[in-house]
């Protein structure tokens, strides 16, 4: 059989249409009462127990959007910890990486000033090199004339002395001093020429002259040879020294070299992270910002119902 609604009821139901899920639960609970008591005197129990499914299925509903929420009030609290700490961290390495910035900048510019130097003593040892190599050619050049001359004088000496001790030697005296004249311009040359060709002393004098020579000659010739001796052996030294100084140097170069490009590397790869954190702080500040935002919002809302 059909039954009518009690006017109250009725009334009640229709008002808990626009109401929350918490205060329609407190409304209906004095529907409930309100209800009974009508129901006391008017028997429809359908009403009533309709009005108890409703409130309970509000209940249930508002215990499951409460639960909702705090999950959702859970998250928005770690992820904005979470956030915030990530901010701090990425803070923390960008002074960090700027520290590593200028040293790395720092060791770049120390290391170039080294291998500048490197450079110059390379360029130098070079340099002294060539120019001991210059002055030794000019010094063996020298030396090979002075010796070839002296060689020269010694064999020129030598046949005079023969000349003289062969037969017909007064009458050659002449001649012979004239040709030793062109290699030394000994004075003793010369007052031999004024001697008479048939003068007994002349020949023996000559002789004594030309031994002189010879041995003067020959001394000299062996002093400059071991004066050049001495300056091949120091030639030497100097070239393995300065061979030894730019193998060196060298070797430097190469390694200064190595390290500047990598100091270099590093503080343009430090560079590119900085920014790159630097950008990432900036985004994970605006999802910070935007989330902690949407939350104050869904609190706000969560509140008012």
């Amino acid at each position: 059989c059909s039954c009518a609604v009690p006017a109250e009821v009725g009334r009640a139901l229709r008002f808990l249409r626009g109401e929350s899920w918490a205060f329609s639960a407190m409304r209906l609970t004095l529907l409930v009462a309100v209800a009974t008591q009508a129901l006391d005197a008017n028997p429809i129990t359908k009403v009533v127990s309709l009005i108890r499914e409703m409130k309970t299925e509000l209940e249930h509903d508002g215990e499951q959007e409460q639960n909702v929420y705090d999950k959702y009030a859970c998250w928005c609290e770690k992820t904005s910890a979470s956030k915030a700490k990530a901010i701090d961290d990425a803070k923390e390495l960008v002074d960090s990486l700027a520290d590593k910035v200028r040293e790395s900048k720092g060791l770049a510019a120390s290391l170039a000033g080294k291998l500048a130097t490197v450079h110059a003593s390379l360029a130098q040892a070079i340099e002294d090199q060539e120019t001991a190599t210059k002055a030794r050619e000019a010094e063996r050049e020298a030396f090979a004339k002075e010796d070839e001359k002296l060689a020269d004088a010694i064999d020129q000496v030598t046949k005079a002395g023969g000349e003289l001790d062969s037969p017909g030697a007064k009458a050659k005296l002449l001649a012979i001093t004239s040709k030793l004249q062109a290699i030394s311009r000994s004075p003793r040359l010369s007052a031999l020429q004024t001697l008479e060709a048939s003068a007994p002393l002349a020949v023996k004098q000559a002789k004594g002259i030309v031994a002189d020579m010879k041995e003067t000659f020959e001394g000299n010739r062996a002093a400059n040879q071991k004066v050049e001796a001495e300056k091949v052996r120091l030639y030497k030294e100097l070239m393995l020294a300065k061979g030894k100084e730019i193998d060196q140097a060298r070797k430097l170069v190469r390694e200064y070299e190595e390290e500047v490009a990598d100091a270099r590397q590093t503080a343009a790869r430090t560079v590119e992270s900085r920014e790159d954190t630097l950008e990432q702080i900036a985004a994970d500040e605006k999802f910070f910002t935007d989330t902690v935002a949407s939350c104050k919002e869904k609190a706000s809302d969560h509140t008012s119902r």
